[in-house]
């Protein structure tokens, strides 16, 4: 409700606000998903799940990408004509982390998607790169 009330008057700006936790948006002929990963991840079922709840848009893109969180570390595949990538966080492990032995590279990553082409560049910055 913050993020609304203060990009409201901007237009560059989309928020999506929706109970249903998979997003998905079209970019020319990229699909974009992204889930926190809590529910679902790095599985066949998901990019199954997006297809099937987004078929027109699956049908009309080339380059699909599904973005993940949660566990906090990189890993990757391709599925079912999908790209899916759980993302790496910033955070230092939390107390459940490191009692697990979960630990992860911190960065983070901005990526670029052309609207024909699919993903174009991606930047990559960790903690040490800007001084922490």
């Amino acid at each position: 409700v913050l993020f609304r009330k203060l990009f409201e008057n901007e237009p560059r700006v989309k928020l999506i606000y929706s109970a249903n936790p998979y997003y998905t948006m079209q970019f020319g002929k990229v699909m974009l998903c992204w889930h926190h990963g809590h529910k679902k991840g790095l599985d066949p079922s998901t990019a199954l799940m997006f297809a099937e709840r987004n078929s027109k848009m699956f049908g009309e893109t080339e380059h699909r990408y599904i973005h993940f969180g949660d566990k906090h570390h990189w890993a990757g595949k391709e599925v079912a004509g999908f790209y899916l990538e759980q993302h790496p966080s910033l955070a230092t492990a939390d107390a459940y982390a490191a009692r697990g032995g979960w630990d992860s590279r911190q960065r983070a990553e901005a990526i670029t998607y052309h609207r024909e082409y699919g993903q174009a560049a991606r930047v990559t910055v960790t903690p040490a790169m800007i001084g922490l």
